[in-house]
C-alpha cells in the first residue's frame, strides 16, 4: 500500500511539474509573443519618422537651378521660369577685406587703412573691420 501512494504522490508530482512547465512555457510565448509586437510597433514608427524626415529633406533641398525662397540673392524676375541671382558684388567685401588683411599681414598700414574703409562701405560697423581699422590707425601714428 505505501508503494501504491508513493506511485500516487510521484504521479501527482510529475502532473503538477507538467502543468508548471505548460504555464511556464504558455507566459515565455506570450511574453514573446508581446515583445515581438512592440519590435514590430517600434519598427514600424521608426519606418514612419525615417520617411516623414526623407519627405521633410526632400522639400527642403536646394538644388543650383533653385536656390530656394530663404536665398538673398534670389531676386523674383515676375513669371519668368528663371531665376536670376543678384550676386553682382556679393564677394566684395570678403575680396576687399582679404586685400586688407595680406596688407596689413605686410605692415602696409598706410595702404591697408583705405582697404578696411571701403570693407565697411560695404557691410557697415563690422566689428572685425572697425577693429582692423583701429589696429591699423594706431600703427600709422607711432
Amino acid at each position: 500500500m505505501k508503494a501504491k501512494e508513493e506511485k500516487e504522490k510521484l504521479a501527482a508530482e510529475k502532473d503538477a511539474a507538467k502543468k508548471k512547465a505548460a504555464e511556464e512555457k504558455l507566459a515565455a510565448d506570450k511574453a514573446a509573443k508581446e515583445k515581438a509586437d512592440a519590435d514590430a510597433k517600434a519598427k514600424a514608427e521608426a519606418d514612419k519618422l525615417a520617411a516623414e524626415k526623407a519627405e521633410k529633406d526632400k522639400q527642403n533641398t536646394i538644388t543650383p537651378t533653385d536656390p530656394g525662397p530663404d536665398d538673398p540673392n534670389n531676386v523674383d524676375r515676375g513669371d519668368s521660369k528663371y531665376k536670376i541671382p543678384a550676386a553682382i558684388g556679393a564677394n566684395k567685401y570678403k575680396e576687399t577685406i582679404k586685400r586688407a588683411d595680406d596688407l596689413f599681414k605686410m605692415k602696409r598700414w598706410a595702404e591697408a587703412k583705405p582697404a578696411y574703409e571701403e570693407a565697411l562701405k560695404y557691410k557697415a560697423g563690422d566689428p572685425y573691420a572697425t577693429s582692423k581699422l583701429e589696429t591699423v590707425e594706431k600703427m600709422i601714428k607711432k
